[in-house]
């Protein structure tokens, strides 16, 4: 999940961005405000993959693994996880891309897709129960 936020949280720096590039009065978050010249935006994938891949080696060897199938070896296994996983992660920097550079209308619909992302994302790669949605 840390990995996500890595990569989800460059959607919120890119917004105010956008705002301050395109807006006529943005409304711009006081902390983007004070580090907007130290963001590197290649950072968060770096931090993503240093959180992302003993978890999901670690998810690999666990029972809820949700690509315990009869893979050939647990390698091949993890390695559809990390492939799965990166390519989450390229999915919701490309929906929060898209969220960020289209008219506000048009923007609620990407809104409940990022939603969902975040509420259910994790998904992709592991089980959950009744009672793990409900929370």
């Amino acid at each position: 999940m840390l990995s996500f936020w890595c990569i989800y949280e460059v959607g919120y720096i890119e917004n105010d961005r956008v705002a301050e590039r395109f807006e006529k009065s943005p409304v711009l978050s006081e902390t983007y405000s004070l580090y907007r010249k130290e963001i590197k935006l290649g950072q968060p994938w770096i931090w993503a993959g240093i959180f992302a891949i003993p978890g999901l080696i670690l998810l690999n060897y666990s029972d809820d693994c949700l690509l315990s199938l009869d893979l050939p070896s647990p390698l091949f296994s993890g390695v559809i996880n990390i492939t799965l996983w990166f390519g989450f992660l390229l999915l919701v920097r490309t929906s929060y891309w898209m969220y960020n550079h289209i008219d506000k209308q048009t923007r609620v619909g990407l809104y409940l897709i990022l939603q969902i992302y975040k509420t259910f994302g994790f998904l992709l790669i592991t089980t959950t129960n009744l009672v793990g949605i409900v929370l």
